[in-house]
């Protein structure tokens, strides 16, 4: 992971969005000294961190890594007829919602939810 790039990414999403850096990390509750760190240091935020950033400016975190140049999150499209039939199945409905709300970084906790959906 460039750790200098990504704190680059983040900082020109705070730009477009005219938002200070000091503003995100303290909206996100991340210590302030994250962007030094990575730049300077080389640290790796964790995932948790990267996606309450990802989250905030509505990109994913592949974008934060600079590994698309896609900024929208993937998303999904349920037609009125199926969301109903499964709004009707509140362990269905939540399943559904972990799903379409997932990170792309989120594929293994996506294949638990389907098996273990598939084995009831």
């Amino acid at each position: 992971m460039d750790t200098a790039q990504t704190a680059t990414n983040i900082k020109d999403l705070c730009k477009q969005k005219g938002v200070s850096i000091s503003a995100l990390l303290s909206e996100c509750n991340i210590r302030k000294s994250l962007i030094y760190d990575m730049e300077k240091r080389n640290c790796v935020p964790s995932a948790e961190i990267l996606k309450k950033i990802a989250n905030y400016f509505d990109v994913s975190v592949d974008y934060l890594l600079g590994k698309t140049e896609k900024k929208e999150k993937p998303t999904a499209v349920i037609n009125d007829e199926l969301w109903e039939k499964i709004c009707n199945d509140p362990k269905k409905r939540e399943i559904v919602e972990l799903i379409l709300t997932a990170e792309p970084d989120d594929l293994d906790k996506i294949e638990k939810i389907i098996l273990a959906v598939t084995e009831e």
